[in-house]
């Protein structure tokens, strides 16, 4: 009787450097970008204002995902997917560095910073699509279903890290500290694809 074949690993595609490399990165920032929403919610939490700018801050996070979300399907296959992630995060570390330093100077009113949430969050929107269209490029069709799998962890990791991260910094140094640590958590992913390179063509 025919030996009964092995199955595969559910992290077999981290075999690929690229993919695992990547992959981190986007963990590092949605780490980052969950911390951030909890920081921005925290911000005003005893203003006399704040059960309106709570709710708000979650919706503004959340709503460019329901606003961009096809527009970034289409992009991503319209564009190298490669440039346009890094063009993306190029941007996500501008919203988050003026956020981080603007707040830390006070000068961070509820309207700007409900701006400056949704800003990130469409960062965010913009992402997920171009990211989910790159694995295709950097896994093996057989491996695909595990990368998407492993995606959906990184996805549980970063909403459950973020927040207790967050939630740990505000108590020992304020909200100001969060912002930057997202800022420089943004930075992981576009230096990862910095120094990718593709494969020559043949």
């Amino acid at each position: 009787r025919p030996p009964v074949p092995r199955a595969a690993s559910p992290f077999t595609p981290f075999r690929h450097r690229v993919f695992f490399w990547l992959w981190l990165g986007v963990v590092c920032s949605s780490i980052g970008t969950w911390g951030q929403t909890v920081g921005a919610q925290w911000l005003f939490v005893n203003d006399p204002h704040a059960t309106t700018i709570v709710p708000l801050v979650q919706t503004a996070s959340t709503l460019p995902m329901m606003l961009l979300a096809l527009p970034a399907g289409v992009l991503a296959d319209a564009f190298d997917r490669r440039w346009m992630l890094l063009a993306i995060q190029v941007y996500a570390i501008a919203v988050a560095v003026l956020l981080a330093v603007l707040t830390a100077a006070g000068m961070m009113p509820p309207a700007l910073l409900l701006a400056f949430v949704f800003a990130a969050g469409a960062g965010m929107a913009m992402n997920a699509p171009t990211w989910q269209s790159l694995i295709t490029e950097l896994v093996p069709r057989d491996e695909i279903a595990a990368a998407t799998r492993l995606d959906m962890v990184s996805v549980n990791v970063s909403r459950a890290a973020g927040p207790a991260i967050a939630g740990f910094i505000i108590a020992a140094w304020g909200v100001p500290p969060v912002f930057a640590l997202n800022a420089a958590l943004t930075t992981v992913l576009p230096g990862v694809l910095v120094l990718w390179r593709r494969p020559a063509a043949d």
